[in-house]
């Protein structure tokens, strides 16, 4: 069903938007396969679309956001500390295992200073101090930074992050990409979680408008050749080693506006279960998946077809959690 009517609109308000829920699906498929690549030429070329994923994670915490009491508010930081604590705790016993079982346990300890810190806590980068396996877990401390923004400055939040906050985050996040070696300073909760995250507060603040707008099967075309095209512009003279790419923020948008517009069209049970229950574990726990699967697996046939099976272990291992560990770490909580 496509909202482009009166009584459609009022229909996809009072409706779960399973359009999301695929796109949430997807995404999560894309931040694995960034991580490792599909099979063949196709996986390297895939790298650049996939980088919608991380921006669209961030949208949709901010358009769920919007409008929120401030006790929700904290029960959502204090649920996203959590869980980004038990993550942190995981890696860092996974890094000390590994530098035991490699004998570099010593050598790691002294050389470890305060800029590793400082990364950790100003770029939300933990590789330095728990290993590289670590590294995705960025994102939650950066939702843990907006959320807590969001808390301090409650009441004029909304006010603050405005558009064209948002447009000039993202203007310094890519001069600072194309003119710095080191993720560090752009790969963090300022400039690509914040720019994205009043993106989704924007798009939920002007939904109806949204709703109601008037896109033309012409527009629609024109709109999704010409991010296609700036892709393939992107994979031809930029390569693939980037992590924000213009097209990032026009695919992130452009799916967002689609599944905003059109919340029923998309309606799989599956790509549903896994957007509501297992996304965000599947995130957690991929690349712990991809560390035993590199360190075991030959490098034959079957390891270039690794994507599949990594992705599979780890839907698997978060129906366990979902089950098995999830309910201890919510009743850890206070009641909402």
């Amino acid at each position: 069903m496509s909202c482009n009517n009166k009584h459609a609109i009022i229909v996809c308000m009072k409706t779960e938007n399973t359009t999301l829920h695929a796109f949430k699906a997807l995404a999560c498929f894309s931040i694995v396969s960034l991580h490792f690549l599909l099979p063949g030429q196709f996986g390297v070329f895939y790298q650049i679309v996939a980088r919608f994923a991380v921006p669209f994670f961030m949208m949709l915490s901010g358009y769920f956001s919007f409008n929120i009491s401030r006790d929700k508010v904290k029960y959502r930081l204090k649920q996203m500390l959590l869980l980004t604590a038990a993550s942190l705790l995981f890696y860092t016993n996974v890094h000390f295992v590994n530098l035991v079982l490699t004998r570099e346990l010593t050598e790691k300890m002294a050389s470890i200073d305060l800029s590793d810190f400082a990364d950790f806590f100003l770029f939300n980068s933990p590789r330095d101090l728990i290993g590289s396996a670590a590294t995705p877990t960025w994102y939650l401390l950066a939702i843990s930074y907006i959320y807590t923004l969001y808390l301090v400055f409650y009441k004029h939040f909304h006010r603050l992050t405005s558009f064209g906050v948002s447009l000039f985050l993202l203007v310094l996040a890519f001069c600072i990409e194309f003119n710095t070696d080191s993720e560090f300073y752009y790969r963090n909760f300022l400039f690509m979680g914040l720019p994205f995250f009043i993106l989704g507060m924007q798009f939920a603040k002007h939904r109806d408008r949204i709703l109601a707008y008037d896109l033309s099967s012409v527009r629609k075309w024109a709109i999704g050749l010409g991010i296609a095209g700036l892709i393939l512009l992107e994979y031809c003279f930029m390569g693939t080693e980037y992590d924000l790419y213009p097209s990032t923020l026009f695919s992130s948008s452009a799916i967002f506006f689609y599944a905003v517009r059109n919340g029923s069209d998309i309606d799989i049970p599956i790509l549903n279960n896994i957007a509501k229950r297992y996304a965000t574990m599947i995130y957690i726990i991929h690349p712990f998946i991809i560390f035993i699967f590199r360190s075991i697996m030959p490098r034959n046939t079957i390891y270039s077809f690794g994507f599949f099976i990594i992705f599979l272990l780890s839907y698997l291992l978060s129906i366990a959690f979902q089950k098995a560990i999830r309910p201890r770490l919510i009743s850890a909580l206070p009641a909402q």
